[in-house]
């Protein structure tokens, strides 16, 4: 049996299985070098349709999958999913990249039987790539990133009266097994992401003990806009990552520790006027409401306004006064996430009574604090998706379908990420 994940969100990618395992895998930017392209691509094929620009995540994948096979049994689709409304208030972007895509593998003479897409799975993929990944019997699994998919249904009776942006899940904690149904979702946080800098009164809304509704910030979201407002890389592409790398460029306090003479005249500067004194460095970014940690309200506003009062230089080029202010507002940024990380990892423990953890999401593609959770619960084993973006959504979409079809207990634990032909 043959069947085809693709991820047609951002880190578009596609993956073929054969009767559970793993024949191809590879991200669109492998193939074309070119890590912005994909959502210029997006955006003309929604402008243009079934235009003749080969320009689609699958068309890069084409030979490839022809090398294994031309008949394929299923096709399914992975996305966080677009919220663009027509005139008649359907959501179309998805739907037209799958009828392209469709489109395009029939052009190829590429049978297949049928094709799905579960809109409402984004976090349900991460947690399966982990999962099947990590070769556990069973375990927790907890998934964090930027924004994953929404209800569209209560998007449309409910939120869209009252905001232009939909609530997006941006943490879920599951148990996972190999006895059908394989994922039990046990606790998920939704966030209106909408503008960063938005001064409207914080959202908050229990609709259970385990479902909550906020305009919280994501870690995965926070990192983003920071990097956002650095300018980092084109497109802001791995700005998160550069974000991580800075904090290890804070100065030290020790005075034992030997350094340059430009950074020892600096760190009594910095101690004084910003870290022991500026609100930023001093307040937690996660305040506790309703048993619930969320965002301080205007986070995001407050750092825009501290960098556009106290730094002058973004760029990063030389190594004065403003880099070592940007390195520890970074440091800042790895503290608070790893610390709400923490809770949310002792949440996890706690609900599904699972010493096996499985970690998935854009966020936690931050090594730095993945090797530090090791550490602080040496009674937890962990496995961190090695593809935990959303790339490895076509593998978990994949798999997810595959052994809920055919409740298989067969285990394709990953030996390492080189797939391909």
């Amino acid at each position: 049996m043959y069947i085809l994940g693709v991820n047609i969100s951002h880190d578009s990618s596609t993956c073929l299985l054969k009767d559970g395992e793993i024949v191809y895998y590879s991200e669109n930017e492998r193939l074309t070098g070119d890590k912005a392209r994909e959502e210029d691509d997006k955006i003309n094929i929604i402008k243009t349709f079934f235009n003749e620009n080969k320009i689609l995540p699958i068309y890069d994948h084409i030979e490839s999958i022809k090398k294994y096979t031309k008949e394929i049994d299923y096709i399914i689709f992975s996305s966080y999913g677009s919220y663009r409304l027509d005139n008649e208030d359907k959501f179309i972007d998805d739907k037209i990249l799958i009828r392209s895509i469709i489109s395009k593998l029939s052009e190829e003479n590429i049978k297949f039987n049928t094709s799905v897409f579960y809109e409402n799975n984004h976090h349900i993929y991460h947690a399966a790539n982990a999962f099947y990944a990590s070769g556990f019997q069973d375990s927790a699994a907890l998934i964090m990133d930027g924004g994953g998919s929404f209800d569209h249904d209560y998007f449309t009776n409910h939120t869209k009266k009252i905001s232009d942006y939909p609530f997006r899940e941006v943490e879920s904690i599951y148990t996972c097994s190999y006895d059908f149904p394989n994922f039990t979702s046990h606790y998920k946080v939704n966030s209106m992401l909408d503008d960063p800098f938005d001064e409207t009164e914080e959202i908050f809304w229990k609709k259970t003990d385990n479902e909550i509704y906020t305009k919280s910030r994501s870690c995965g979201d926070i990192f983003n806009v920071i990097a956002q407002m650095l300018d980092m890389g084109k497109d802001n592409s791995n700005g998160a990552g550069k974000l991580m790398g800075l904090s290890g460029h804070r100065l030290k306090t020790d005075k034992s520790i030997p350094m340059k003479l430009f950074d020892r005249s600096k760190i009594d500067q910095i101690i004084d006027q910003y870290e022991t004194k500026h609100e930023m460095f001093l307040v937690e970014w996660f305040e506790k409401i309703d048993d619930v940690y969320v965002t301080r309200n205007r986070l995001l506003s407050h750092i825009n306004d501290f960098m556009k009062n106290n730094v002058r230089d973004k760029s990063l080029s030389k190594q004065n006064l403003d880099f070592y202010i940007l390195a520890s507002l970074a440091y800042k940024l790895q503290k608070e996430t790893f610390l709400h990380t923490i809770r949310l990892i002792d949440k996890a423990i706690k609900i599904t009574g699972k010493n096996r953890i499985v970690l998935s999401g854009g966020y936690f593609m931050n090594c730095v604090n993945n090797f530090k959770y090791t550490q602080l619960f040496p009674q937890i084993e962990f496995f961190v998706d090695p593809i935990p973006h959303d790339g490895g959504t076509a593998i978990g979409a994949a798999k997810y379908f595959w052994y809920g079809l055919t409740k298989s207990k067969d285990k394709f634990q990953f030996e390492n990420v080189y797939f391909g032909p």
